[in-house]
């Protein structure tokens, strides 16, 4: 419907949303894929980690298409990837009928259940990054789930916008990396710089370079350039309460579509590696560089993709020299991204929190506090 607005000269009107959707709608709600839609325009709103955070969802949305070729797509020393564990202990806690009918509160469940389902995520992608820098590799991350949307400064149930036909999701949701990492940060803009640089692509690097040039993907990536590295008695467990309602459901891609508003059926590193030549490494076996060159093989060292099936938490355990390992862990101190928020126990209360990517282990987080064997790391509001 159009309004005439300045005496007649001008025609106002309200563009449809399944096809100027705004961020939250297309990145986290995914409606136009609930409604097999192609947007003519997505407005970034709704997100975290500034501009660096805005490119990096849309590259996972297969939005931004000025990347060169090389290095974005082919990276020196290649990429490594892994398939993420999602047990159904830590997925099945979530959904709409287990959501408060009041705003959260630090002491429900419901709030450590959404952490202990990301911490879990945070130890593999730990192992990953260990992995990567051992083996000089640019890491390819993986879709994140998480049990609870995180918004920018409110308390709220679990779900920004619950109860609206127009603004509805299921949980778990696939979360954009800027949910849970500082992308910022981790792309080197902000004050506070990495100690170390990590190379990082977003999850569906092989999906953009296909809809991209898939002559050049098929010439650079494939089976043949491909190492499928297996643990032993370690398998990733896939998301089973991650269904089509939710942000992670099937469906069928057209090429050209928008990745965002689709499915699942994207090119992965996992199906690429389906058909590849493989290894196979002891479980929770602590290697070090040499250790884990001879036992993945020589093909590791010319394969485009090292794809490990599982990096469960103890599965594979990359050993850093001393020097090295405090220079890892000071980069990742800060690395982990905000959850927002509970609602506060007394009038001032902070309601937010930090993800910390050294959550299992003894030492002194970002914000100068301690955590120890005695004292283990236990979701606490603020700084």
């Amino acid at each position: 419907k159009l309004m005439a607005a300045y005496g007649g000269s001008l025609q106002l009107g309200l563009l449809p949303n399944h096809l100027f959707p705004s961020g939250h709608l297309f990145f986290i709600q995914r409606a136009l894929h609930r409604l097999g839609a192609t947007p003519v325009a997505v407005h970034l709103t709704f997100q975290n980690c500034d501009q660096s955070g805005k490119r990096h969802r849309m590259r996972e949305g297969g939005l931004w298409l000025v990347d060169d070729v090389a290095p974005h797509f082919l990276p020196a020393g290649g990429l490594l990837s892994y398939e993420p564990d999602l047990p159904p202990e830590l997925t099945s806690r979530f959904g709409e009928s287990k959501l408060p009918p009041r705003n959260l509160r630090l002491s429900d469940q419901l709030v450590q259940d959404h952490f202990a389902l990301v911490n879990h995520q945070l130890a593999q992608l730990r192992s990953a990054l260990r992995l990567a820098l051992l083996l000089n590799r640019t890491l390819v991350l993986p879709r994140f789930v998480c049990g609870l949307e995180t918004v920018t400064n409110f308390a709220h149930r679990g779900i920004r916008c619950l109860g609206s036909n127009g603004c509805r999701m299921a949980l778990p949701y696939y979360c954009p990396a800027d949910h849970v990492l500082r992308m910022h940060y981790w792309r080197g803009v902000m004050p506070q710089l990495p100690t170390l640089q990590i190379g990082y692509r977003e999850w569906s690097l092989l999906e953009n370079f296909h809809s991209r040039d898939p002559e050049a993907l098929a010439a650079h990536y494939s089976p043949d350039s491909t190492l499928r590295v297996r643990v032993r008695a370690s398998t990733a467990r896939p998301c089973d309460h991650c269904g089509e309602k939710g942000y992670v459901g099937g469906g069928e891609r057209r090429r050209g579509t928008p990745l965002a508003s689709v499915g699942g059926d994207a090119l992965t590193p996992a199906s690429l590696a389906a058909t590849a030549r493989s290894v196979e490494l002891g479980p929770g076996e602590a290697v070090d560089e040499a250790r884990l060159r001879r036992a993945l093989g020589p093909h590791s060292a010319t394969a485009r993709l090292l794809h490990f099936e599982s990096l469960r938490p103890g599965a594979v355990e990359p050993a850093l020299p001393p020097q090295l390992r405090r220079a890892f862990d000071d980069t990742i101190k800060p690395l982990g991204g905000g959850w927002c928020c509970v609602a506060p126990a007394v009038r001032g209360a902070l309601t937010h929190f930090w993800y910390d990517l050294l959550y299992d282990t003894p030492h002194v987080d970002r914000f100068g506090r301690k955590w120890t064997a005695e004292k283990p790391w236990t979701a606490t509001p603020g700084p």
